[in-house]
């Protein structure tokens, strides 16, 4: 299972152990060779740690260098889907929604190294998705979100009133990438994952739009250390 630490993952996990026709081996998450953090999500190595052992499903971490092209990325992952084939795993779950280009790419990934890939998400109101989630029990806290001058929602719980505070605009899951999340707790865990939320900080990345101008784009995130 691609694990982020983030809601849409740990509701897809949820859902596939429901349904209970596929066996969970492990849960994998990429993180940058130098910060030891996920992505775009700027959670700890060790935090995810303590989600897995709370689950009770071990994680492997894949390690990529910081200033990484797509190529070295994918010859990361080519090299873990290999390690899983050898264990004679099938098939790996993800938590996406509607992104067509990014199943896509996946699927093509995949079909390389001979998987599957499995999207219990997939298709399915990103609105009642999150209201879903939060009915089911699982809490999460707000990790990292657009930088907005009139709006601080990082270190904000995922919960009803988080969406009625959201900009219009936005999805209510963040499928667009408007914010991510860390589960604390949930029916998937067998223990709640304490954390305390401290110094926030924004970071600005540049990028190509659609037309190859330069643009960029600012996020906040918060610091999120597991309390002893």
């Amino acid at each position: 299972m691609a694990w982020s630490g983030g809601k849409d993952c740990s509701l897809a996990l949820h859902q596939i152990l429901l349904e209970g026709k596929l066996e969970v081996i492990e849960l994998h998450t990429t993180v940058n060779t130098d910060t030891q953090r996920v992505g775009m999500h700027g959670v700890s190595r060790e935090l995810i740690e303590a989600q897995s052992n709370a689950i009770g499903i071990p994680v492997t971490f894949i390690e990529v260098p910081s200033e990484t092209s797509n190529a070295s990325y994918e010859e990361a992952m080519s090299s873990y889907f290999e390690s899983i084939i050898a264990r004679d795993i099938q098939k790996v779950g993800y938590g996406d929604i509607f992104l067509e280009d990014l199943k896509n790419y996946r699927d093509q990934m995949l079909a390389k190294n001979d998987l599957g890939g499995i999207y219990p998400l997939w298709g399915q109101s990103t609105k009642w998705l999150a209201q879903e989630f939060i009915d089911r029990g699982f809490e999460a806290i707000i990790c990292a979100t657009r930088a907005d001058d009139n709006l601080s929602l990082a270190g904000k719980h995922f919960d009803s009133q988080f969406l009625l505070d959201i900009p219009k605009d936005w999805d209510p899951c963040g499928e667009n990438g408007e914010f991510h999340s860390f589960v604390l707790k949930g029916p998937l865990f067998k223990s709640t994952v304490e954390v305390v939320a401290k110094s926030t900080q924004t970071h600005t990345y540049g990028f190509k739009d659609s037309n190859n101008d330069d643009q960029t784009s600012s996020f906040d995130f918060v610091e999120l250390v597991e309390m002893p």
